[in-house]
């Protein structure tokens, strides 16, 4: 009877002791971490067969009389894996985890499979943490989002080395200005017109000049800007050595303006005055004509060439430099003066070759003239002018009659000769 009872138990046993893994089905694959994309999505579980498998995994076959054996139910298949989240994209918003797959439900009566375990969510933000896979038979929790990661934090204010201020256009100078008409006393720039930064103050690069509204002046000359800025002369006046003096007065000394005015001091108080100028016959090549743009400080000087003087050209040839004695600021009328004094200093220095250099009294009718023969300076009385210097027996003496325009002269030679001729300065005395 014991031995019938284990027929039958062994019947109903059958050897048939299922694979569990079969049964459960095997727990699906994650996918992987995102990275700038998502992971690929996770394995299901590899769902249980539908027949058990008996010893071995063979369908069984049960002795003569015995039972079969109740088929192994199938097993749950498991979750299909979900597609991995986004990783964060670079610098952005950190990417959504994937979610857990849900478990797979076992077979009646037995044990269900294993649902796919989750798939590990895409890394985003720094310390966020990745989704959690599915439980068991309980659905997986997908994972949370990632915070967004932070935005970088914006570049600080470059800043200037120690005792330096940022000016408009980035550039780092020093606090009182580099010393440059565009950063002068600080990060302004000078007004037009000035053309130099001195000691933190726009001004003017020229000795002499001042920088007075919009431009730079030269206010030993200036009729408008006399001594300083805003000084004008009065209209019967002009600007000499930086004080208005009337255009019949003059200072200490010979002077002459940036526009070739000359001021020379004369006898009794009294001051001759007039243009410069200068020229030569058709033969000869001199420069400048005039002085109207001689500058500061303003030099009267002649330079070029002295033509021949001939008998076949008449004795033309001659080169001269002077000025008028007796003509008022801005008026083209000369008029004559008489001399009160009793002889000229003349200061000059000159290069005519083998020529003679000569002065000259002159009107439009007649000239004197004296040739000098000493070196500069030179006194020369009056009685020594004559009609003919060169040759002074064939000629009249001066004796103080009116004249207009002063000159210094050199004469022409058999052939055309190169000079340079500066008049410094000429008083009577």
């Amino acid at each position: 009877m014991r031995a019938a009872r284990a027929f039958v138990f062994a019947a109903l046993v059958c050897s048939c002791t299922h694979d569990y893994d079969a049964l459960t089905g095997r727990s699906g694959t994650g996918g992987g971490a995102g990275a700038s994309q998502g992971g690929a999505a996770g394995v299901g579980g590899m769902g249980g067969s539908d027949e058990p498998r008996c010893d071995g995994g063979a369908v069984p076959v049960c002795p003569t009389g015995g039972f079969r054996c109740t088929p192994c139910d199938s097993a749950g298949r498991g979750g299909t894996g979900n597609p991995a989240g986004r990783g964060g994209a670079a610098g952005g918003s950190a990417g959504t985890g994937g979610t857990g797959n849900t478990a797979g439900t076992g077979g009646a009566g037995n044990a269900a499979g294993r649902g796919g375990a989750g798939n590990v969510a895409g890394t985003g933000g720094v310390g966020n943490a990745a989704g959690r896979g599915g439980a068991g038979n309980v659905a997986g929790t997908g994972g949370a989002g990632n915070t967004a990661g932070a935005g970088g934090t914006g570049g600080s204010t470059p800043l200037c080395p120690s005792g330096q201020i940022m000016c408009t256009g980035g550039a780092c100078i020093p606090a009182s200005g580099d010393g440059t008409i565009a950063h002068c006393g600080g990060c302004n720039a000078c007004p037009t017109g000035a053309t130099a930064c001195v000691n933190g103050t726009c001004g003017c690069s020229v000795a002499g000049q001042m920088f007075c509204g919009t431009a730079c002046v030269d206010v030993n000359t200036s009729n408008t800007h006399c001594g300083g800025c805003n000084r004008p002369c009065a209209s019967n006046s002009s600007c000499v050595n930086g004080t208005c003096m009337p255009t019949n007065a003059c200072g200490a000394v010979f002077a002459t303006t940036s526009a070739g005015f000359v001021t020379a001091p004369a006898a009794g108080g009294k001051c001759w005055h007039g243009h410069a100028y200068a020229g030569g016959d058709p033969g000869s090549a001199i420069t400048p004509a005039n002085f109207s743009s001689c500058g500061t400080p303003c030099v009267l000087r002649m330079s070029g060439t002295v033509g021949p003087s001939t008998q076949a050209n008449n004795f033309a040839g001659v080169a001269f430099l002077g000025f008028n004695v007796g003509q008022d600021v801005g008026s083209s009328a000369n008029t004559t003066i008489t001399p009160t004094g009793t002889s000229l200093t003349v200061t000059f220095t000159a290069t005519t070759g083998s020529q003679p250099l000569r002065v000259a009294l002159l009107t439009p009718s007649t000239s004197w003239c004296y040739q000098i023969t000493g070196p500069s300076p030179v006194t020369i009385p009056y009685t020594m002018f004559n009609t003919a210097c060169w040759d002074p027996a064939t000629g009249t003496a001066y004796s103080k009659q009116p004249f207009d325009t002063i000159q210094m002269i050199v004469p022409g030679g058999p052939a055309s000769t190169p000079i340079n001729v500066t008049l410094v300065s000429l008083k009577e005395n």
